[in-house]
């Protein structure tokens, strides 16, 4: 519905249409990664994994939300594999979220995003005790 909305506004020329439009792809990102954490809460993974996939941002602080979110339900995708005893999915989970969380670590780093770059690291740790002695 809101998307609909945002493109009737896209002939308006008032300068609060415009700045709504302008804002709205941050906001609409927003939405999702609130929605997602609700649902990450209520144990809905994959459904908040869903609302996660293919979403793509210009604004930098959206973006590392987005990311960071995205990185933790795959983390909990994982721990869910892995204690259901199923390592080779807990893996693939693993390095799905170090694969989203890699190309933004220089920016997590310069926006001073501590949570991002712990999550990592767990990711990291994770993985190589998956690989280590009675791992895969």
């Amino acid at each position: 519905e809101a998307d609909e909305a945002v493109a009737q506004l896209s002939a308006s020329n008032h300068p609060d249409a415009r700045d709504l439009l302008e804002q709205y792809p941050k906001l609409r990102v927003r939405y999702r990664v609130s929605t997602a954490v609700r649902l990450v809460r209520q144990n809905q993974l994959d459904a908040a994994l869903g609302l996660l996939d293919d979403v793509r941002v210009d604004d930098q602080a959206a973006r590392l939300d987005m990311v960071y979110t995205r990185g933790f339900v795959l983390a909990r995708l994982a721990e869910r594999a892995q204690t259901g005893g199923d390592l080779g999915r807990a893996r693939g989970h693993w390095l799905a979220a170090i694969a989203a969380l890699t190309p933004e670590l220089p920016a997590a780093r310069t926006a001073q995003r501590s949570d991002l770059l712990e999550l990592y690291a767990h990711l990291d740790d994770e993985l190589a005790r998956s690989e280590g002695p009675g791992g895969a």
